[in-house]
């Protein structure tokens, strides 16, 4: 019989054969095994109850955490909008809060000439 490799599959198994020792009172001699099952499967129940709270709990804090930065990310915004309004939009202090400073436009005038010959 080839080995299990999901988790359903190895409890299914595993609780498939608790039932039928169970089923086995004619041999005493499985009893010590039937004890140590029992307490692996109930074990396997009780930490998969565990790691599904930790996933919720995780599932929580990454939602709060995308919250908290989208909330940080907009003062932020709204603090670079204030100091350009307060420091002028070319002033070149800008520049240490994060924002490029606007710069004068280049006139569109003729280009310079070229030289040498093709």
């Amino acid at each position: 019989m080839p080995k299990p490799s999901s988790f359903h599959t190895i409890v299914a198994d595993l609780e498939r054969l608790l039932t039928e020792l169970r089923g086995m009172g004619h041999l005493p001699q499985i009893a010590p095994f039937l004890s140590d099952l029992e307490a692996a499967v109930e074990k396997i129940r009780a930490y998969k109850v565990e790691q599904m709270a930790h996933q919720a709990a995780s599932r929580r804090a990454t939602r709060q955490l995308t919250e908290v930065l989208a909330d940080g990310r907009y003062t932020a915004s709204r603090i670079r909008s204030f100091l350009r309004g307060c420091l002028g939009h070319r002033n070149e202090e800008l520049r240490r809060f994060g924002v490029a400073p606007s710069c004068k436009r280049g006139s569109r005038g003729a280009s310079p000439p070229k030289t040498g010959a093709y």
